[in-house]
């Protein structure tokens, strides 16, 4: 979860889930704030990555990983991509299951999480799993 009023806050963006039910947070990066929601930029995405990498490659097993978009306003292209990219990979070689929270929409009609969830429909982001999830 976030705090609106900080200019930045750790955000619990990949979890996964054991056969033994034990949910771990494998990446929370610290993400500006920005119009109260946390966004996943680019610089952040560049310097935070790696240890994302690095936790999927030390998990051999068949996991639920979830990614919770549910807090952020924003993530640019790129990270959305890598996170795509890296995700499917894992599921692929794993036969993990990927489940995706994206969240409900914002109660203001032009908000900055309202335009990021209408990226994530018209760009059909999470269409790029179903067929491996």
């Amino acid at each position: 979860m976030h705090k609106e009023n900080s200019k930045e806050t750790k955000i619990d963006l990949v979890k996964i889930s054991k056969l033994n039910g034990d949910l771990e947070t494998i990446w929370s990066p610290i993400l500006p704030v920005e119009d109260g929601y946390p966004s996943l930029r680019d610089e952040i995405w560049n310097g935070t990555f790696g240890q994302l990498q690095n936790a999927l490659m030390k998990n051999k097993e068949k996991l639920n990983v979830i990614l919770c978009l549910s807090d952020l306003g924003w993530a640019d292209p790129l990270p959305l991509l890598a996170l795509g990219t890296s995700l499917r990979g894992f599921i692929e070689t794993t036969g993990s299951t990927l489940t995706i929270e994206i969240g409900l929409p914002p109660t203001k009609r032009y908000s900055k999480r309202g335009m990021f969830l209408k990226f994530l429909i018209e760009l059909k982001w999470s269409s790029f799993f179903v067929q491996h999830s």
